[in-house]
């Protein structure tokens, strides 16, 4: 970095008691964090500790990992009708508006295609809104408290 070889450095999965400590004790600060991050799983904290320090969302998994039918949810479906776009191009186009970089996988490609197709459309401000109904903050076990962290080692 200091020889201007790399221009950025970017961040994987950290947490924000990960982020903090890395930032308060880092020479280089990282531009970019990639994240799960969906509709489900919003990480809306971490998101805003991002943004206060600069450093960008980049959301590795926009669409679930298909652990979830997300595009069965009504809300997905509704909004998709309304714009008259797919379901995926609903979550990409709002993952956009909240300043995430998603990261889709596309199978072909058409579907490589329809990831790009998300420029010529804007969700509203309440219909944003109503995508925030869709966070599950419980969705996954904060394994950065003991608590957590020993219901997780439990489920063996």
């Amino acid at each position: 970095y200091d020889q201007n070889v790399l221009r950025g450095l970017g961040l994987s999965n950290f947490y924000e008691d990960r982020l903090i400590d890395l930032l308060y004790h880092c020479n280089v600060k990282p531009v970019v964090n990639q994240i799960e991050c969906h509709p489900f799983n919003q990480r809306q904290s971490l998101l805003q500790l991002m943004r206060k320090h600069q450093v960008v969302g980049m959301a590795w998994s926009p669409f679930t990992r298909d652990r979830q039918p997300i595009f069965d949810h009504p809300i997905i479906k509704s909004l998709a009708e309304k714009y008259g776009v797919s379901k995926h191009q609903i979550i990409l186009r709002w993952h956009i508006q909240r300043g995430i970089i998603p990261l889709p996988k596309a199978n072909n490609v058409s579907h490589m295609e329809a990831n790009f197709d998300v420029f010529d459309f804007k969700l509203t401000n309440i219909d944003m809104d109503v995508m925030e109904l869709l966070d599950q903050q419980d969705f996954l076990e904060d394994h950065h408290t003991a608590p957590g962290l020993e219901r997780l080692l439990q489920l063996r």
